[in-house]
């Protein structure tokens, strides 16, 4: 099997309204719109363990970006990876005040539990039965300065989990 991998991340927050979080993202042979879990594990050798946001991901901001993911595919079969990747060493930044979102990542995790970076654009690296492949989405900026975000933006924020209550602490100058 051949994983290509191409991925979208959180959008950038806008004057007056916080960035969409985990915009898109490509996979598989061709370029297609990730579907749901059980239809991509019935096509291809892979178990998915995990689709999440990243909490704090999103740029700080009176309007906060928009949340990057995590996904993690398992996989069942020697595989090759192919990877195109941006915004894995510049965060995309924020603007008014507002701060950049966290920059995403791919990984290799090796059956011993051990975690290797992998590079942005990458030709069919060689992975192994039983090695994870993982993609973390890039977060998208914000817009205005954070410690203008009402209080109740950063409890709602905490209570769906896009902002940790140290995120919250740190980048908002509250607790929650």
């Amino acid at each position: 099997m051949h994983l290509a991998y191409d991925f979208g991340g959180g959008g950038g927050a806008r004057h007056g309204a916080d960035g969409p979080d985990a915009t898109g993202v490509h996979f598989g042979v061709g370029r297609n719109s990730v579907p749901q879990v059980e239809p991509a594990e019935t096509r291809c050798p892979f178990r998915i363990e995990e689709v999440a946001l990243i909490p704090d991901s999103g740029g700080p901001g009176r309007w906060r970006g928009g949340l990057g993911t995590r996904t993690v595919f398992r996989l069942l079969a020697d595989t090759h990876v192919t990877t195109r990747g941006d915004r894995l060493v510049h965060p995309p930044p924020g603007r008014s005040g507002g701060r950049a979102g966290r920059c995403g990542g791919f990984y290799r995790l090796h059956a011993d539990g051990a975690a290797e970076r992998l590079a942005g654009k990458l030709n069919n690296v060689p992975f192994r039965a039983g090695e994870a492949f993982v993609v973390e989405t890039t977060g998208g900026g914000g817009v205005g300065d954070p410690r203008d975000r009402p209080r109740a933006a950063v409890r709602a924020d905490a209570a769906a989990r896009k902002v940790t209550a140290a995120g919250a602490a740190r980048d908002y100058g509250t607790d929650v």
